[in-house]
């Protein structure tokens, strides 16, 4: 299915329900509704529980391009064809939403969770940051000439890794907003949205950036 001809898609969150009784024993909880406190666990998802895992909560927000936690695991924030939404995660409501005027591809939470990256499709292809706390626009990072498909802060704050469509990751220099470093990947040979950079990541100690792409991988 092309994506031009997906109008609406379901964005699902699943979490771990733990119960003294096998699921298999279990009816099926009903979906809890925004602004409902979800269920207190103390175990993380892992393959030896995971049969239990139950869908909490369904969110419709047109076309979903990534969701992303913010470092303090207490905001989800999801970026979309129409915009970006925040969630609450301790009560799945919606607390925010920002209106970008863009279709958005990516996001990555600063650090400290204070700015939000967004990368953006056509026409212009610009890198948005967001100031979580209001939602503010506090600068917009031109000159990226294809779709941005995968943001990535280095763990100290101070650079923004970018992938791109073209197979190119871009370091960028977060003091002054601008490209410290173009990597070229060179995986494919194509142009489009089928193409190009789709993972971007740094190493816990920040030396090293990782990227994946859909033909290949470095």
């Amino acid at each position: 299915m092309r994506l031009s001809w997906i109008r609406q898609i379901l964005f699902t969150l699943f979490a771990l329900l733990l119960s003294a009784t096998a699921c298999e024993s279990m009816p099926a909880p009903p979906l809890t509704l925004s602004g409902t406190p979800l269920p207190q666990v103390e175990e993380s998802i892992s393959t030896e529980n995971v049969t239990r895992v139950t869908q909490l909560s369904r969110w419709d927000e047109a076309v979903i391009g990534s969701i992303v936690y913010s470092p303090d695991g207490q905001m989800l924030a999801v970026a979309s064809s129409i915009g970006i939404y925040f969630y609450d995660t301790d009560t799945l409501a919606r607390v925010k939403y920002i209106d970008t005027g863009l279709w958005i591809t990516c996001l990555a939470f600063s650090p400290d969770g204070k700015i939000l990256a967004a990368g953006s499709r056509y026409p212009h292809n610009p890198i948005q940051l967001w100031r979580v706390s209001d939602g503010v626009l506090q600068d917009t990072l031109a000159g990226q000439s294809y779709n941005v498909t995968s943001l990535a802060f280095s763990p100290d704050g101070k650079t923004l890794a970018s992938g791109a469509s073209d197979d190119a990751v871009r370091l960028w220099r977060m003091s002054d907003r601008t490209v410290s470093h173009t990597l070229d990947v060179g995986a494919s040979s194509c142009i489009d949205t089928a193409c190009g950079i789709t993972h971007v990541a740094f190493s816990p100690d920040g030396q090293t950036v990782a990227s994946a792409t859909r033909i290949g991988g470095q």
